[in-house]
């Protein structure tokens, strides 16, 4: 086992000698020679590479070669066994039984990143291959983010922390490249951990089951460790504190970076449960966007709640700010209060504050963002994250304009408009019984809808620019345009992280750009590939069957390399994407982009059979 503080533990592992008859599962590839079981308990997780030929069994106490002080684990619970074609987990006769993604299981040949539970205790198994391994330490930055929003969906169904580090070599030297120095980070990561250049300056380091406390203390090490005249610094944010999605993590640890100086090397995001919010970032030209900011100007002047829906990153705290500044209370407080970033059990001391001794660490009397924002409005963000309990509480200091603080007895009068935000579909949860029906009605009186980037194409380039100029002034870049095939490139894709996605590939792009004027090559490769023709995609699936070896180009043969891989993959998985994705060793959201991206679908198969 490797731990963040760089101590290390040997798990010893013996050959089992138990004899497996083979299981109808799908197979490893021969390559895929490095496999890796990752247990996590509590705020804890431990790593161990199983190889070729060895088991290795988790229990409650020894000979078990992991040994978890849990009383749910059996002495002896399961056993992970690896042989040249597959991985097994089997169950040791254990009390409370061994779960393959919810499903109790005797004995089950395992896929990339299924939930195993044992007990209480969780574990997955990761596999690379060697030559993966040898050559690709450091990620391309797309793929960097496909497995940042695995890790941070996987963390939300798990209850488990996630860390994003970013860092940087601010002197400006040859040696401040990111090449010269990321072994040394890399010395004091796990297997799981991973990395990708953000620029030439700065690396990205993602950190799976790490929270804020942990991910600081590495931060500092590294910081300690790599050469003082780089001027290293590091920005960092943990979900769910900091954020819930993998762009606005990204955001926040950008930001955390910028907040540090020379005397304060390290900078970090606790927590983003209560924040302002920079109104000077809204820009609307499009009619359905100049539509929902005239609705909002005039339920602005009615002191109603007011329910704004709209995908993540879209811009639901724009509209929240804009109803507040053309509101009546514009002069007084306005609070946002991310609800998916507060612990569950201090919901209702952020809300109502806490009075001296009424938990643990509660050393003072605490006013909760009601009274903050007393005279004004409160935007709920991710209302639909609530709790029952936190749901039933807000809905009575709603109904009586009163709350009673955490180890209090006596009722304080609130005046709070409230805003509520989300991205669910709460008429759904209310079906589905995870969201009260009589709060809906309380927060629905009017229902502002904020369509996606997507279906506001003539945004973008406005937005583009928008950010373009406040990058130049945040990071001191000196870029002055964007050419038209980056712009038509920028109007194609399809941003599914919305305007926070936009906003860091612009970002990201004026600090890598390569002349004074951004063009489609300093775009990331995923919004690069949106302006593909369908012949282009054609002349690549002839290029990627073999029927053609005149790429005209070093990159269109890397394509269609890549390409002839994604289809050979499929074909072998019988067009199974998730099954294609565990071959090919990606996450299924970057096979899926990487489809979409050159065209490939069934049909060209056929088309090729016919």
């Amino acid at each position: 086992m490797v731990t963040h503080d760089g101590n290390r533990q040997t798990f010893q592992t013996e050959a089992s000698t138990t004899d497996l008859a083979p299981v109808e599962q799908p197979r490893f590839q021969a390559d895929f020679a490095c496999a890796y079981v990752v247990v996590y308990h509590r705020t804890e997780a431990r790593t161990a590479e199983l190889k070729n030929g060895e088991s290795l069994v988790i229990g409650r106490a020894w000979p078990s070669d992991i040994v978890v002080d849990d009383p749910a684990l059996s002495r002896q619970h399961a056993r992970f066994t690896r042989s040249d074609h597959e991985l097994l987990v089997e169950d040791l006769g254990s009390r409370n039984g061994t779960f393959v993604d919810g499903e109790r299981v005797e004995r089950r040949a395992l896929r990339a990143r299924q939930r195993i539970a044992l007990g209480d205790v969780s574990a997955t198994v990761h596999w690379v291959s060697e030559l993966a391994r040898a050559t690709s330490e450091i990620d391309d930055y797309d793929r960097f983010m496909d497995w940042l929003e695995y890790e941070i969906d996987r963390g939300k169904g798990w209850d488990r922390p996630v860390s994003l580090l970013m860092l940087r070599a601010e002197a400006n030297c040859e040696a401040a490249h990111v090449q010269r120095w990321y072994e040394t980070v890399k010395k004091r990561l796990r297997p799981i951990d991973r990395m990708a250049a953000y620029d030439t300056r700065s690396l990205l380091v993602l950190l799976p089951e790490t929270a804020a406390a942990a991910a600081r203390a590495l931060a500092e090490s590294m910081l300690g460790a790599l050469d003082p005249t780089l001027a290293p610094r590091a920005g960092l944010a943990s979900a769910p504190a900091a954020a819930t999605t993998h762009q606005a993590l990204l955001t926040r640890a950008k930001e955390a970076l910028l907040a540090t100086d020379a005397k304060s090397r390290l900078g970090s995001i606790v927590t983003d449960a209560l924040r302002t919010i920079d109104s000077d970032e809204t820009v609307a030209v499009s009619t359905a966007m100049l539509e929902l900011f005239a609705l909002a100007q005039r339920v602005a002047r009615a002191d109603v709640p007011v329910l704004i829906v709209g995908e993540t990153g879209s811009g639901k705290e724009r509209v929240a700010s804009a109803l507040h500044e053309q509101s009546p209370r514009r002069q007084k407080p306005f609070r946002a209060l991310n609800c998916a970033a507060i612990p569950g059990t201090l919901v209702e001391s952020v809300l109502f504050g806490h009075e001296k001794g009424a938990f643990t660490g509660a050393q003072s009397v605490q006013k909760g963002v009601f009274e903050l924002a007393s005279g004004g409005s409160l935007l709920l963000d991710e209302v639909g994250e609530l709790s029952a309990g936190a749901q039933a509480a807000l809905l009575r200091a709603l109904e009586t304009q009163k709350i009673t603080r955490v180890g209090g007895t006596s009722e304080i009068p609130v005046d709070v408009r409230v805003i509520s935000a989300t991205h669910r579909d709460l008429d759904q949860m209310v079906r589905d019984g995870a969201f009260r029906l009589d709060l809906l009605f309380r927060l629905n009186t009017v229902v502002l809808e904020v369509p996606p980037l997507h279906e506001r194409v003539d945004e973008i380039g406005p937005l583009a620019e928008h950010f373009r100029q406040k990058a130049n002034e945040r990071l001191q870049t000196s870029v002055s345009g964007f050419d038209s095939a980056a712009l038509r490139a920028l109007t194609l894709y399809r941003w599914p992280g919305n305007v926070r996605e936009l906003r860091n590939v612009i970002e990201r792009a004026c600090v890598l750009a390569s002349g004074p004027v951004l063009g489609v090559a300093d775009l990331p490769e995923r919004v690069r590939d949106a302006g593909r023709s369908e012949s282009s995609v054609r002349e690549l699936h002839s290029a990627a069957e073999g029927h053609s070896d005149e790429a005209s180009s070093f990159k269109e043969q890397v394509r269609a390399y890549e390409a002839r891989l994604i289809l050979n993959a499929l074909k072998r998985a019988d067009w199974n994407q998730s099954l294609a994705a565990e071959l090919l060793q990606l996450p299924l959201r970057t096979l899926v982009r990487r489809m979409a991206s050159y065209g490939i679908t069934k049909r060209f198969d056929s088309d090729e059979k016919h």
